[in-house]
Parts: C-alpha cells; structure tokens; sequence
C-alpha cells in the first residue's frame, strides 16, 4: 500500500468535511477521504488514493462528495487517482463515470 496520507487534512478536505458537520453518519462516510491527497487545479479536483479499497470507498460516496462541491462551485470535474495513475474521472452532477 503506498503512504499518501498527510498530517493534517487539505483545506478542501476540511471544506467537505464541514458541509456534513451536522450529520454524522455521512461524515463518517466521507471519513475515507483522509487516507488521499487532495488538490485543486483548473477546476479539477484530484483525488490520489493510496490503493484501490480506499478508491472504491470515494466512490461508493462520489454522491456525498459532489453535493458541496456543486454547492460551492468549487470544482466542476474529479479526477481519481492511485498514486500517479488515473483510476476514473467525471463532472459534477454527471451520472456517467468516463475511465
């Protein structure tokens, strides 16, 4: 398993974790996004994972994930990465995946 994961959560991590604040048990879902590295770049968010379970967590809660940042209009696509390589992507409120 690669080690990916920081000391302290990325601003846009926290930002997402914030939305749900109030509501446990979705926040405890997107818990899995402190395993990733997090950035932003040309209204792009790139997710890297250390491995394919913690990929398969994000997306099991891209839903949860999409909703601030919709919201917010912080980003209009996500990428998703292993490490370097890229696993998926797809836009904001889009319901098809693009490999």
């Amino acid at each position: 398993m690669g080690k990916l994961r920081s000391q302290k959560p990325s601003q846009l991590t926290q930002l997402i974790w914030d939305f749900y604040r109030e509501n446990q048990q979705e926040l405890d879902q997107l818990r899995c996004l402190s395993h990733c590295q997090i950035v932003r770049r040309w209204g792009v968010l790139h997710i890297r994972c250390p491995d394919q379970t913690i990929v398969n967590a994000v997306l099991a809660n891209r839903a949860l994930l999409e909703v601030p940042l919709a919201k917010l209009r912080v980003v209009q696509r996500i990428k998703i990465f292993i490490l370097r390589n890229q696993i998926t992507s797809f836009t904001i409120g889009s319901d098809k995946q693009l490999a």
